[in-house]
């Protein structure tokens, strides 16, 4: 019996033993199975950042280039420098619709006023003037659309003419506001002068006043008549 209680024992110590074991080993496997998921999603999480890196360093060198590129061709145009197609291009077809911009450029440029030639010689006429519109060579902007120069034309010169008459407008009123203001000024020193006047006649009353009250003063001295002179000599008094 006591060697069956101690046999007992060892299997279920090797029991716990092996359930120990096995809780180790699961538990490795799980810290391993985080670990690597870890790394993975660590690995991915970079990797798609250096994507987007990549990607965005992508955008910006193409916006640069095209950024550098519309520059380019902005300064070209800025600067006047001709180019192949920079009005665009005409052929043989275009004739009639460039008709009035050719018949133009033939009488300015060649100097030839209503062409009564062959259609042979007009046709080498244009073959030239579509050499020189296609490659942008021709003297002045107007050869390329006289209508369209025109009307620009026009627009500025009445632009022009509405600034003059406006600048004229507001040079009048400039003129107006100040004849009113030396109208004013004006006014205001005959008005100054008046009240000099008047007070010079005002001082020139009183002091015949004065002289006259006197005059009666001193008569009645002489005659002796105390009360009448007592009355002037107070009335003189105050205003001394």
């Amino acid at each position: 019996s006591s060697r069956d209680d101690n046999s007992d024992d060892e299997v279920s110590s090797f029991s716990n033993d092996r359930g120990r074991r096995r809780k180790r080993s699961k538990s490795k496997r799980r810290r391993r199975d985080n670990d690597r998921s870890v790394s993975s999603s660590s690995s991915e999480s970079s990797s798609e950042h250096r994507r987007r890196k990549k990607k965005k360093r992508h955008k910006e060198k193409k916006r640069r280039k095209e950024k550098k590129r519309s520059k380019r061709s902005k300064d070209d145009e800025d600067d006047g420098v001709p180019y192949f197609a920079k009005y665009g291009i005409i052929k043989s077809s275009d004739y009639h619709r460039m008709q009035r911009t050719f018949t133009v450029w033939l009488e300015e440029v060649k100097g030839i006023m209503d062409f009564s030639g062959p259609k042979w010689e007009l046709q080498n006429y244009f073959k030239d003037y579509m050499e020189d519109y296609n490659t942008a060579t021709l003297p002045h902007v107007k050869y390329y659309d006289y209508d369209k120069w025109e009307m620009e034309e026009y627009q500025k010169q009445k632009e022009e003419s509405t600034a003059a008459q406006k600048s004229s407008a507001q040079r009048d009123e400039a003129i107006h506001r100040q004849n009113l203001q030396e109208k004013a000024k004006q006014k205001r020193e005959e008005e100054l002068e008046l009240v000099r006047n008047l007070m010079s006649k005002e001082k020139r009353e009183e002091m015949k006043r004065k002289a006259d009250l006197q005059a009666e003063m001193a008569h009645a001295y002489k005659t002796g008549d105390q009360e009448t002179y007592q009355r002037l000599k107070a009335r003189l008094e105050p205003e001394k």
